[in-house]
């Protein structure tokens, strides 16, 4: 194992081209350790610097657009913009108006905001897309929410550039994901709205939605950020297949400078056609630098490639995460058996503010409260109901989880659209 000592990186304060020149010269000169413990210094220096490069990012976002539904189906929407400016290759990060044109909707700013994420029009357009769309505009107007959509990409040269990252040994074949864009739309949306270190955001990917039990607004997913110091929260992908660290299709996060640094840092160490491994990393390393003492080293080489930490992150955050809880003195909140099947039964809350949940029910042990949360998304019982639901719209999930083509059943796009013109639209009828 070796340590990188925090006077070997200097990096500074303020973005100065000079002093990003001298942060990548620093880079290149290191030697290739394995095993890195991440000092708070040395975290807070990577952070600076890819706090001062998302900036120059989220600035460029035109935050003063409006998304409105002109017709339900075939699929129309206008966005318009107050910004003067006249790029069409920035992307916008537009509020999705909820109004049909009959009634107005009054949204509370104290309720978390859902935002999702699309490249281009003609994608969201796609019938499974669209439905998806319209059923978390449908699920926002109900609970009055505000809604966002992000509609772009940035620079193909910008999105596909690579850093250094002491970390992390980035070898994935040139090329980054578009989905990566959820770290800079984060960024944008707590740079121009208020009330969302309160509230949070939580993201969707463009072909989720929200569950008939979510619309019955019984649980809420605000309810969802049950440790206060936790910033973010996601779960481990559905029951099947190798478990991950965090599922990057739906999460939460809510403004802090912690969270900005998180997310700048997720941004900056972009790697590959997969942002989970980005953020898998950015994970180990926050956990790293906020437990000193836990004596927790990241392996360079487990973030090299996606296929490396898809099957092997689990097993070392497994083995650490005791000694990663060590301070931390909330036994409602450590996993259940996670560090010795790697399996959540329990929400596991981790040092630097990072919560992962399971995908199962949640026991929540607060006075006052309902006794358990449903899943966020997948419970291993695949008959039982979770607040959303990330299966395509004419695919089927389980034993009735989440069905793709219940997508709108139960009214779960009204008023934009019933359920009748739905299911025409399912079946390829454009009537």
């Amino acid at each position: 194992m070796m340590m990188l000592r925090d006077g070997l990186l200097v990096v500074a304060l303020s973005w100065q081209c000079g002093a990003r020149h001298e942060y990548d010269r620093r880079q290149s000169e290191q030697p290739e350790p394995e095993e890195i413990i991440v000092s708070r210094e040395l975290y807070l220096n990577v952070t600076d610097v890819a706090m001062a490069d998302a900036r120059m990012y989220w600035e460029r976002v035109d935050t003063r657009c409006t998304a409105r539904v002109t017709e339900a189906w075939p699929a129309h929407i206008q966005l318009s913009s107050l910004s003067s400016s006249s790029d069409k290759s920035v992307p916008r990060l537009c509020r999705v108006t909820l109004d049909t044109g009959e009634t107005g909707v009054v949204v509370d700013s104290r309720r978390m905001a859902v935002m999702m994420m699309v490249d281009s029009v003609a994608y969201l357009k796609l019938p499974g897309n669209w439905l998806a769309f319209l059923n978390k505009a449908a699920y926002c107007r109900a609970t009055r929410r505000r809604f966002f959509l992000w509609v772009g990409t940035l620079p193909k040269a910008d999105l596909d550039a690579r850093h250094p990252v002491p970390w992390m040994r980035c070898v994935e074949k040139p090329g980054n994901t578009l989905n990566i864009h959820k770290a800079i739309a984060f960024l944008a949306l707590f740079a121009s709205q208020r009330n969302l270190s309160r509230s949070g955001v939580l993201y969707l990917d463009a072909d989720a939605w929200f569950s008939d039990l979510a619309f019955r607004q019984t649980v809420h997913p605000e309810e969802y950020f049950l440790e206060s110091r936790a910033f973010i929260y996601g779960n481990q992908n559905k029951f099947g297949g190798p478990k991950i660290p965090m599922n990057g299709g739906i999460l939460a996060v809510r403004d802090s400078p912690s969270a900005r640094r998180f997310l700048a840092l997720w941004w900056w160490s972009r790697c590959g056609k997969h942002d989970q491994l980005p953020l898998w990393a950015t994970m180990f390393a926050t956990f790293s630098a906020a437990a000193p003492l836990a004596n927790f080293a990241v392996d360079a080489t487990l973030f090299a490639k996606y296929s490396n930490a898809h099957n092997e992150a689990i097993r070392s955050l497994a083995a650490a995460a005791p000694r990663l809880r060590e301070n931390l003195r909330d036994d409602a909140f450590d996993g259940g058996n996670f560090a010795k099947t790697g399996v959540l039964d329990r929400p596991l809350n981790l040092p630097g503010g990072v919560l992962v949940l399971p995908t199962a029910p949640i026991d929540r042990p607060l006075l006052g409260a309902a006794p358990r949360l449903p899943a966020l998304r997948s419970d291993v019982n695949a008959s039982a109901q979770t607040l959303c639901c990330h299966t395509r719209a004419r695919i089927n999930q389980g034993d009735g989880q989440c069905r793709g083509k219940d997508v709108c059943a139960h009214h779960k796009c009204a008023p934009f659209l019933s359920d009748h013109r739905a299911r025409r639209v399912l079946n390829n009828d454009s009537r």
